[in-house]
This record gives C-alpha cells, sequence and structure tokens, in this order.
C-alpha cells in the first residue's frame, strides 16, 4: 500500500460515523415547546476510536488547567508511521451542580475537542439542523431526532458523506426562494448540481448555485411556467437573504463570521467563555435577536474571568439559552447596568 493509500484509509477510519448508538442528543436553542438539536458522544466513545485506529500505545494525551476561566486545554498525541503528531483544543465546564462533575466535563470536552481535529466525529457538525419536541420542564428533548443515511456505518457509500462544508439552511432558503418564484423544478436543478439534495452542496459552491437558481436553464422548468415576462419580481420578503432576518433566526456561518473574529482577537479563552455564558455550542446557532444583548456584554465585559463572574452572579450559573425567552431580555439588561470592566 502506498503512502497516499495508506494516509487515505487512515483518514477514513477517524472520520468513519460513529454508531447511531452511540450518538446522544441535546438542546441547544429552545423556543417553547420545541428545541434545536445537537448531536454528540461521550469521550470513552471517542477513546474507543482511538485505540482501535492507533493501538492502546499509539496515542497519549495530557491536560492542563486554566484557572481564570476554569477551562481545560487538552493536548493529543498520535503516532503515524514513526512519527507523533499533536493536536490540541480547550473543553469548558458543564452546568452541572457539582464541581467535581463540571471539572470532569471540562477534561471530556476537551479531549471530543482535540480529537475532532484529527477527524474523529467532526461529521458531527455537518448535520442538519433538527427541531424536535422539547419538554420546557425537564428541559429534556422528548423525541429523537433522526441520523441522515450518510451519519449511519453501513447505510451508505463514502459518496453521500459530505467531506467539507454544505450549504447551511440559510443559504438553501436563499435559493430556494428562487427557485419557487422561477418556477424551477428542485430536482433538475439538483441534478444538475450532480447531488441527491441540498446538503451535499459544497459551501464553497453558493456563489454559482444562487446565479443559476436565478437565471435557469428552460430545460428545469416546471411544466406550465410562465413566461419571464410574467413571472412576480423577486423582492426582500420572498430571499431570506434581501430581507432582515427574524429574532430567532440562527447567524449561520457568514453572521457569525464577524463575531468569530472579534472573540478569537481577544484570545481563545474568551471565545470559549463567551460560547459558555450564552450555552451555545458555536456561534453560527446564535439567533440574531440576541446580537444587541451580546454586543453590550461584550463592551463590558472584556475578559474571561469577567464573562464567567457575571454569569455567577447575574444568571446564577445558567447560560442564556437555559433561561425562559422572557428572561433573555432582562438577562441581557443586567448586563447593560454592569459598571463596565467590573465582575458583578
Amino acid at each position: 500500500m502506498s503512502s497516499d493509500e495508506s494516509k487515505t484509509s487512515l483518514q477514513d477510519q477517524l472520520a468513519r460515523p460513529f454508531e447511531a448508538t452511540e450518538v446522544k442528543w441535546k438542546a441547544q436553542v429552545v423556543r417553547g415547546n420545541r428545541a434545536l438539536s445537537v448531536a454528540y458522544v461521550d469521550a470513552r466513545v471517542v477513546m474507543d476510536r482511538l485505540d482501535a485506529v492507533f493501538g492502546v500505545g499509539g496515542w497519549q494525551d495530557a491536560y492542563a488547567e486554566l484557572p481564570a476561566t476554569k477551562s481545560v486545554v487538552c493536548k493529543l498525541r498520535v503516532k503515524i508511521g514513526q512519527d507523533w503528531v499533536e493536536k490540541s483544543d480547550v473543553g469548558s465546564q458543564s452546568d452541572q451542580p457539582d464541581e467535581g462533575d463540571r471539572m470532569k466535563s471540562a477534561f471530556s470536552d476537551a479531549l471530543k475537542r482535540a480529537a475532532v481535529h484529527f477527524g474523529v466525529g467532526r461529521y458531527l457538525y455537518r448535520l442538519p439542523q433538527q427541531w424536535v419536541d422539547y419538554d420546557p420542564q425537564t428541559r429534556q428533548l422528548t423525541a429523537t431526532p433522526k441520523l441522515p443515511s450518510w451519519a449511519v456505518p453501513g447505510k451508505a457509500d463514502d459518496k453521500d458523506r459530505p467531506s467539507a462544508p454544505t450549504l447551511t439552511r440559510e443559504q438553501w432558503l436563499a435559493v430556494k426562494a428562487w427557485l419557487t418564484n422561477l418556477h424551477v423544478s428542485q430536482r433538475a436543478f439538483l441534478d444538475h448540481l450532480g447531488v441527491q439534495r441540498p446538503g451535499l452542496i459544497p459551501a464553497a459552491r453558493f456563489d454559482e448555485v444562487l446565479r443559476l437558481a436565478q437565471q435557469p436553464r428552460k430545460e428545469w422548468l416546471l411544466a406550465g411556467a410562465p413566461p419571464p415576462a410574467d413571472r412576480p419580481k423577486l423582492d426582500a420578503q420572498g430571499d431570506p437573504r434581501l430581507r432582515e432576518p427574524l429574532p430567532d433566526e440562527p447567524l449561520g456561518e457568514k453572521g457569525a463570521a464577524p463575531l468569530e473574529r472579534r472573540l478569537l482577537e481577544r484570545g481563545e479563552d474568551y471565545a470559549d467563555a463567551v460560547l459558555r455564558v450564552l450555552g451555545l455550542r458555536d456561534l453560527t446557532q446564535m439567533p440574531h435577536g440576541w446580537k444587541p444583548g451580546v454586543d453590550e456584554l461584550l463592551r463590558r465585559h472584556r475578559t474571561a474571568a469577567e464573562l464567567l463572574s457575571w454569569q455567577r452572579d447575574a444568571l446564577g450559573g445558567d447560560s442564556i439559552n437555559d433561561l425562559p425567552e422572557h428572561e433573555r431580555d432582562r438577562a441581557f439588561r443586567r448586563s447593560y447596568q454592569a459598571p463596565a470592566g467590573a465582575a458583578q
């Protein structure tokens, strides 16, 4: 086997989806009795994958605590051939009541995040968004989200599995708005792109795909479609990219990028603290309606320690996402009233 083939085989082994029974779900964004679900796996599942691919003696992990943020850095080393390759990432504490359990969760989170750099579980970040039933009293999902076939071992060929970021929901809605307005067959459109479903369209092709939707070929039109001159003009109401986003719509990759850059300028610890305070896995899922409150929160608390101290004192240790919708505005207003730079 050549070195290139060996490398590809190793990447496939690391990136292989977990068994459906090993994937768990939790609520990320809550709206009444509905919640946006996110998938995750236990750290032990990641350890099993590392054992299976590299052998028990073929990987090493080391940890360092960050007292200012109570986060943990994991340095994960794996042996590839004769070389040791190291990746690292930061894990944050959970919201469990016991301090020991919170610290354990930070170690587990750090390991899982470091393993993602090697491809382990990275596909979980590419799963389609799913809103499911949610019980506000127990704070638990009451329905189990479904995994797409490409995310279940043995259910689909590798060609069906996204190997790079794909279109976000907001991007596809923008494309779909043009297809609907111009009476274009979605099946004919997707066939031209060479994919079976929108979730397989690479994000890098978004501009090209949008242009095709705006200027479709005649053979893609549905039977009985009106001539171009008789079609209504697509306005801001029809195209999500042209109208103001609704307060509960997620930022998406494009909307989150400026905020992510702003946080990383203050350091990874600060960015991690912001996600913990908000109760989000990543900023792409932050609702647009939170932006004014978050901007003010970041203006007044410029270090990770200040943010986490404010969370403890103003929110009682909860995250913004843990709060009922009617209490979130009040929580952000408490951030407005805090002395600049002070830890309340």
